[in-house]
């Protein structure tokens, strides 16, 4: 199968589909609810089971308190494959999948894990008014792993990374919120 020619139309629609996808990974990340939420058209649904089936709305009330639980979280996207015949919608409706990797430093129990979660998205995207937004998403987990982490060998081991004399500043720390220097620069 080859790659067709993208129109200036066709190439909007991937653009505006892709920014989507990984504006819904900041905001995840910065805990943003609001942000994630306008991903979605109203009415839109997300699905993985066994966690959770239903309203985007519910599944993020549902999900929030986990994400606010964790330490930090790295959700990063890849392999994005966008087919807007899907269903012969007449150019308004695109499969979408795309996979994803989540590395999150979770805290239980006085000990401290990194977990890592991959998989896939498979979205049904729909175009409103102009405006791209997924309308159905699938989420497929391919794998998860967890270790414990050794804070006293972690933190031993830390060093070894920088020269003599470096640092001279204080590193940036992250926000899982607004107060992220993200917001700042991006300025959304």
């Amino acid at each position: 199968m080859g790659v067709k020619t993208l129109d200036a139309e066709e190439a909007g629609a991937r653009l505006a589909i892709t920014e989507v996808l990984h504006r819904y990974t900041r905001a995840i990340d910065r805990i943003d609810i609001p942000a994630v939420l306008a991903c979605w058209h109203p009415g839109g649904t997300d699905n993985r089971p066994p966690l959770f089936k239903g309203p985007v709305e519910e599944f993020m009330a549902w999900l929030e308190p986990t994400l606010r639980s964790f330490e930090s979280a790295t959700h990063v996207l890849s392999n994005i494959l966008i087919n807007r015949d899907f269903a012969k919608s007449g150019g308004n409706k695109a499969g979408v999948e795309s996979y994803w990797t989540a590395n999150l430093r979770i805290r239980r129990e006085g000990k401290l894990y990194d977990m890592v979660r991959g998989g896939r998205y498979i979205d049904e995207f729909e175009c409103r008014d102009s405006v791209w937004a997924i309308l159905h998403r699938h989420a497929v987990t391919d794998y998860s792993r967890a270790h414990e982490i050794d804070e006293a060998e972690n933190a031993r081991l830390t060093p070894i990374l920088l020269r003599p004399g470096v640092p001279k500043h204080a590193p940036l720390l992250p926000a899982r919120d607004k107060s992220d220097l993200s917001y700042q620069i991006l300025g959304f």
